[in-house]
């Protein structure tokens, strides 16, 4: 599921900078998300490289001139394209003083244009009020692929500034989905921390929960954690909500850390929602925790379950059981709970495993 998210955030972010549908670009959802990625930064340097030693020549006369007039011929005879490919071509404080005196909109302009990757220290150096008026000018175009481009690059006192500025949880949720360098998720919630359960509702109002999961497979543990609460303390509509979407999106891979995080009363209630309960559904938890060795991180969740619901989750461990199963199950003996093992011991007894029923003892 991680791979499928990166995959369909990787096409957004292409057809953004190709200017084209969605749609145009489904024939390349079976390529890996590396390769897409590739291929997109390969595609941006094509577009934005352009003739270097011309490219220098206009950011040294661009120091020449005032600043005022600079930003009329900026304007006027060169365009938000060639100001983004020369943008990282001029000392900062110089690009600073001429982006100060720019229309908020044609800085706009510019910053759909401009990659982040050949002028990092000018979007360093450039103030947090006029990072937060591009921001907010760019919510209004709803341009999120351009904010995700430049939300790595910014300083923590100007990421915080500008997330309080997002009047929309949606348009947060947007914006990680297609955020350039994802390790830098785990300080966004940081600064948007009072913002959490806002986003797990709109997730689920909004139907957002592809970039709601996508969100939460690239945090830390502990963020996880507090994250799952705060859905765990919502109504029973929401965590079926999210019960459904984690069967339709394939992400049990990204859902089973994230139940084993729970505190042990979040995690006894999510445990009882009907959706989860569903053959169907448990039958793909077994499945993703033995494909992807999360056993350990299901075990808490199958141990909170009733004593019925117990009894219908090992039920679907049935004669002809893929061999891989019961060796997962057997390599998590010793930290299966017990009345998960007498369980498990007692479908194997059924169905005449005395291998597993020997393993399980040893």
């Amino acid at each position: 599921m991680a791979e499928t998210l990166e995959r369909s955030a990787e096409i957004t972010k292409l057809a953004r900078l190709l200017g084209v549908e969605l749609k145009e670009l489904v024939y390349l959802e079976r390529v890996p998300a590396p390769a897409l990625r590739g291929l997109r930064e390969q595609v941006t340097d094509r577009l934005f490289s352009g003739d270097a030693a011309r490219l220098r020549r206009v950011a040294g006369a661009s120091k020449l001139l005032p600043v005022p007039l600079t930003v009329k011929i900026a304007q006027l005879a060169f365009g938000p394209l060639l100001c983004a490919a020369t943008a990282g071509l001029l000392d900062p404080p110089h690009a600073v003083k001429v982006a100060s005196k720019c229309p908020t909109d044609f800085l706009a302009d510019i910053t759909i244009n401009l990659d982040p990757r050949r002028a990092p220290e000018v979007i360093a150096a450039v103030p947090t009020p006029l990072v937060v008026a591009v921001a907010k000018e760019l919510l209004v175009r709803d341009e999120h692929v351009t904010m995700g481009r430049f939300v790595s690059y910014l300083s923590t006192a100007t990421l915080r500034a500008a997330v309080a500025e997002i009047p929309d949880d949606a348009d947060i949720l947007r914006v990680a989905f297609v955020m350039e360098g994802k390790n830098k998720l785990n300080e966004l919630i940081d600064v948007a921390r009072d913002r959490l359960p806002g986003l797990v509702r709109t997730a689920y109002e909004q139907q957002l929960w592809a970039e709601a999961l996508d969100l939460i497979g690239h945090l830390s543990l502990d963020r996880r954690a507090e994250l799952a609460d705060i859905a765990a303390a919502e109504d029973d509509d929401l965590l079926n909500g999210l019960v459904r979407a984690a069967q339709e999106l394939d992400a049990w891979d990204i859902v089973l850390p994230v139940t084993a995080a729970m505190s042990p009363e979040s995690l006894r209630r999510f445990a009882a929602m009907p959706a989860l309960t569903q053959p169907e559904v448990l039958r793909s938890v077994i499945d993703t925790a033995t494909q992807h060795d999360l056993w350990q991180a299901l075990l808490p969740m199958v141990d909170t379950m009733s004593h019925d619901d117990l009894e219908e989750f090992t039920a679907l461990l049935e004669k002809d059981t893929a061999d891989v199963v019961w060796e997962a199950l057997v390599e998590v003996r010793d930290e299966m709970p017990e009345r998960v093992r007498a369980a498990v011991a007692a479908r194997a007894k059924v169905l005449g495993r005395k291998d597993v029923i020997s393993a399980l003892k040893a």
